[in-house]
């Protein structure tokens, strides 16, 4: 299992678009035991119950196994008989042992991804991304998972699977993003004035972002919550109570038992940083 996480976690990093990639320094972890005061960022009012927290703003490692799961389930509005069998398919495909894989050949990857990199043969490069990306999917049972969950849900369902493994895939980490945001309010059923008036903020929004640069986690809660207070001004009272049910759905933090995924791939991470760096 410990080897598994640790493929699992590099093939997540290394193998996501480039656009999308992090660095083990741009990862802020937040100890389990401290998950009630992590989520309430010192700031001159209290955080409210629904409001983005520093976890759902995080970009914390990518999702992945079981915790990835939950927040694909968490999208689809799934009835309690739907809800049960998800569970059962949790338990009896995601938790069994995964396939083996060639460890060798995920090493021999690194070195020759690393090599590309430092060549700037960005040709190479994809060619390895792509292999390590097959060789995660061979790693895990997700595919499997899915195959099973799509005979339980519905159409419109499926559609928001495939909206959400979309989302992942250029986000892998799933915080929430001024984008993400924005993108909900946009597919409401909005007046022209609205429209408007939300195509103003979205350049607002732009050009903060532009300026702003690079965010700690707090600072960018902080930017999403003053966002979501600007649309919801905009917005009639239906509409904000709409907007605040999508936004929980998008908060990684509400995945059950997501600092322990946090604790898991900070360890995977550093045993694979300490084989990287030996001779």
């Amino acid at each position: 299992m410990r080897n598994l996480l640790t493929i699992l976690t590099f093939t997540a990093v290394l193998a996501m678009p480039a656009t999308a990639q992090i660095k083990a320094t741009d990862v802020k972890i937040i100890p389990k035991e401290t998950t009630e005061k992590a989520d309430k960022p010192q700031t001159t009012r209290e955080i409210g119950p629904n409001e983005i927290t520093e976890r759902a703003a995080a970009r914390a490692y990518p999702l992945m196994g079981e915790w990835r799961a939950r927040y694909l389930l968490r999208q689809l509005d799934l009835t309690s008989a739907q809800r049960e069998a998800a569970e059962g398919l949790i338990s009896t495909v995601l938790r069994q042992p995964a396939p083996q894989i060639n460890l060798g050949r995920v090493r021999e990857l690194m070195a020759l991804m690393q090599q590309a990199e430092a060549d700037g043969d960005a040709e190479a490069k994809a060619r390895y991304t792509r292999e390590l990306r097959q060789l995660g999917k061979v790693a895990d049972n997700e595919p499997e998972f899915l195959d099973n969950l799509r005979l339980q849900i519905t159409d419109a369902q499926k559609k928001k699977l495939d909206e959400a493994l979309a989302r992942l895939e250029r986000n892998p980490s799933g915080h929430i993003r001024p984008v993400d945001l924005l993108a909900l309010v946009e597919a409401m059923k909005l007046s022209d004035e609205q429209k408007k008036k939300i195509a103003e903020l979205k350049e607002e929004q732009r050009k903060k972002s532009t300026s702003a640069g690079r965010l700690d986690d707090t600072r960018r809660a902080q930017m999403l919550r003053t966002l979501v207070r600007k649309m919801n001004e905009v917005l009639n009272e239906s509409q904000r109570a709409s907007l605040d049910a999508e936004i929980q759905k998008l908060r990684t933090d509400k995945v059950k038992n997501i600092f322990q995924m946090d604790a898991e791939a900070e360890k995977a991470s550093k045993r694979m940083t300490g084989r990287r760096a030996r001779p």
